[in-house]
């Protein structure tokens, strides 16, 4: 059976306890990835913190949420035992978590899916970041 394991990217660590108390993502298996750069560890069983991997890119500004992509890809891909990722920013909302658990169910041979398209107006592929994008999508 494929696993999915939902990876929430979320920056603040206030929001990480609101949700846990809401229960926002009961049924999921998922973990929050924590961006940006706290000095406080809140490194735990549901939370990755960027910052405080070997390799990461917290140091980068305007990166947001791919410097928790990069993180992952670069630091923990060999470790995690699900069969898929499924990346969601914090403030996705998750009208129908049914509608989640039963594409699980229909995964097969999948290698890369998405369900939003990126604008190209957004800073990645403008001339402001991308010089610096390009580098660390070679992965040196």
């Amino acid at each position: 059976m494929n696993t999915v394991l939902y990876l929430i990217v979320v920056h603040d660590p206030k929001i990480i306890s609101k949700f846990e108390s809401d229960k926002k993502y009961k049924g999921l298996n998922y973990k929050y990835v924590l961006v940006g750069a706290h000095e406080t560890d809140y490194t735990s069983s549901i939370i990755i913190q960027c910052d405080k991997l070997k390799f990461n890119i917290e140091h980068y500004n305007n990166y947001l949420a791919y410097t928790g992509w990069w993180a992952i890809g670069k630091n923990l891909l060999d470790t995690i035992s699900e069969s898929y990722l499924f990346f969601l920013e914090y403030d996705t909302n998750l009208i129908d978590i049914e509608q989640l658990l039963l594409m699980e169910t229909n995964l097969s041979n999948v290698k890369i899916s998405g369900i939003a398209e990126l604008p190209i107006t957004t800073c990645f592929f403008d001339n402001n970041h991308s010089k610096n994008l390009q580098k660390f999508l070679k992965f040196k």
